[in-house]
């Protein structure tokens, strides 16, 4: 009997051992056993992303289109991944270049993202605007008010850098100025 009792013992004690492993891989000091990347165990992150089997989270995010006549935004429902903190704002940035459907014109269509760049709370972006890109008044104010709702969406940007060619200008197609930052309006 005690022989089964040791056996039963040293069994049970086997797979908590391989149980907390493979527990010790996910597993931050702070979070109490949340995974690493700072969402919990089942791969959701803290605002609501999925960790899919390449390692890359998902998020859902709102982005900005307008309709074809240029007159409002429109906001649709995209879903973005990444691996690296900026690569979520470049998924932002890349999303607002096409549009989900015929009916809905993306703004961003024919900008060439060159960089994005996050640190302490500021978003840098530098882009260049070929001529087949280029809006007139009402698309330029639009476009710049796309991409301020579409990444100011993220609470950790305060601001947001915008350089065509390296450099900044006073308007991004001479017809609406450009605020160098664009800042985060606060309530």
């Amino acid at each position: 009997m005690q022989k089964v009792v040791r056996t039963l013992l040293v069994f049970c004690c086997i797979i908590m051992v391989v149980s907390a492993c493979g527990q010790a891989k996910n597993a931050s000091p702070d979070t109490g056993g949340a995974a690493a990347n700072g969402g919990d165990v089942n791969g959701a992150d803290n605002n609501g992303g999925q960790q899919d089997e390449a390692g890359s989270e998902q998020i859902a995010i709102k982005v900005y289109y307008t309709d074809d006549n240029l007159t409002d935004l429109i906001e649709k429902e995209a879903t973005v991944s990444f691996k690296e903190p900026v690569e979520k704002y470049e998924a932002a940035l890349q999303a607002l270049k096409s549009s989900p459907d015929g009916k809905l014109t993306a703004l961003w269509s024919g900008i060439d993202i060159r960089s994005v760049a996050f640190e302490n709370g500021a978003l840098t972006m530098d882009i260049h605007i070929p001529d087949e890109a280029r809006l007139g008044a009402p698309g330029e104010s639009l476009m710049l008010e796309a991409v301020r709702q579409t990444l100011f969406q993220f609470p950790e940007v305060q601001s947001i850098e915008i350089l065509v060619d390296g450099q900044k200008i006073e308007s991004l197609m001479g017809h609406v100025d450009l605020p160098h930052p664009m800042l985060r309006e606060t309530n």
